[in-house]
Parts: structure tokens; C-alpha cells; sequence
């Protein structure tokens, strides 16, 4: 019985792709690996020479890759502390977000993220779930500076766990949804959200900040 393995997939955007190559997975001249350009497009190559510092490939012809969701989702989460933010990163990336916007509002603990690091997670994850185009992150940015742009956006999703409103079926192509810190929206963004946004509640009970963030990606992209 003939098995098809995997071929190794990558984002070429980065540099420690040939250390990768040769000291991790030990790749060798004659092996095929998957090329992607984070922007949509895939080759199929095979490894002619490997060496430290630089590698040559034969490309084999562009992949058929599946289309992702025709919904633009853009993720304006509070900024979480310790590796919570990470999680919702690398998860919104596996799901399909277009878009993650760190946001800082009135009970943010932490202010800062390590957007070097985050990079590098969404760049796996995009890899490990064969997705084609990496999902943008910006730096953080105040919740009055979000709602500046939220405009932009055909509709706006705002998780409020006291609201009655539940997700329904989404017709809108570009799509905000907004999560807030672990100690919850203050009565102050609650009130400024109705004039840009829609109160909804994704579950019955009241989920973790990162856990209501890879909720509300699935349901926004596949609502």
C-alpha cells in the first residue's frame, strides 16, 4: 500500500527558514516542500542544494489552493495578560481572520505586546493550518482610536455577556467583531459602542477574554 506523506509547507518570509530546513527537520537535495507567499499563491519545489547560507530550488508548478472565506473579519481584541493573547492569535490565524487589532481599553492590564513574537505564531500557525495569506496585526491601540476606524467595517459585533442578543446568520462581507480585557467593558465603552456597533452574546455563560475571541471568529466567519 503506496502512503502520501505530507510535503512540508512553508512562508518563505522568514529568515530562519534555511537553519529550519537544515537543522530541524534536515531536509535533503532531491525532497519536495510546499513554497507559499502569505499573500495567496503556492509552489510546489524540490530541494537541488541545501547549504548554510543559502538553497536552490526546482519549482514543479503552482498549487490549486482553496479559497478562504469570502468574509473579511477583522479581530479588535483587548490586550491580554501573560500568553493569552498569543493563544487568541495563533487561534483567529487557524480559523481565518483577516485582521487582529490589539486594543487597549479602560481595565487593560497589560499595555504592550510583543509584536515580533506574535509574527512569528501567526506565521506557524498559517503554516500548520495551510492557510495562504497571513492575517495582519498591528500594534495596540487605544479603544477611542479603534472606534475612529469602525467605520470601515459593515458591521460591527461588540460580546456583550449581559446582552440578550445571540448571533444570527451574517450577510455583511466586511465584518468587526470586539472583545474586551479580562475584567470586562466598563459602563462608559458599553454606552460609546451603541453608536457604531451591535451588543451580542455568544454563549449563556461568561467566557474567559480569549475564549470569547476564538468563539467569535468560528461563528463571524462561518455564521
Amino acid at each position: 500500500m503506496l502512503l502520501l506523506m505530507r510535503l512540508h509547507r512553508f512562508i518563505i518570509k522568514d529568515p530562519e527558514l534555511l537553519h529550519q530546513w537544515r537543522e530541524v527537520l534536515r531536509l535533503r537535495a532531491g525532497e519536495q516542500v510546499v513554497l507559499a507567499d502569505g499573500a495567496g499563491t503556492e509552489v510546489r519545489a524540490e530541494i537541488k542544494t541545501l547549504a548554510k547560507d543559502h538553497a536552490e530550488l526546482e519549482p514543479l508548478g503552482e498549487l490549486t489552493t482553496k479559497p478562504e472565506s469570502g468574509r473579511q473579519v477583522t479581530l479588535y481584541c483587548a490586550v491580554l495578560k501573560s500568553d493569552h493573547f498569543e493563544l487568541v492569535a495563533q487561534k483567529a490565524t487557524e480559523i481565518g481572520v483577516t485582521a487582529i487589532q490589539p486594543i487597549i481599553t479602560i481595565r487593560t492590564v497589560k499595555t504592550s505586546l510583543r509584536l515580533g513574537r506574535l509574527e512569528k505564531i501567526i506565521k506557524k500557525a498559517a503554516e500548520q493550518s495551510s492557510r495562504t495569506t497571513l492575517p495582519q496585526i498591528s500594534e495596540p491601540m487605544s479603544f477611542e482610536e479603534a472606534i475612529s476606524e469602525a467605520s470601515k467595517h459593515e458591521q460591527n459585533y461588540f460580546l456583550d455577556p449581559a446582552t440578550e442578543q445571540n448571533f444570527k446568520t451574517i450577510k455583511a462581507h466586511d465584518v468587526a467583531i470586539w472583545i474586551g480585557p479580562e475584567g470586562g467593558w466598563t459602563a462608559e465603552e458599553l454606552a460609546k459602542s451603541k453608536e457604531f456597533a451591535k451588543a451580542v452574546s455568544i454563549s449563556p455563560f461568561v467566557l474567559r477574554a480569549e475564549t470569547a475571541a476564538i468563539v467569535a471568529s468560528y461563528l463571524t466567519l462561518h455564521a
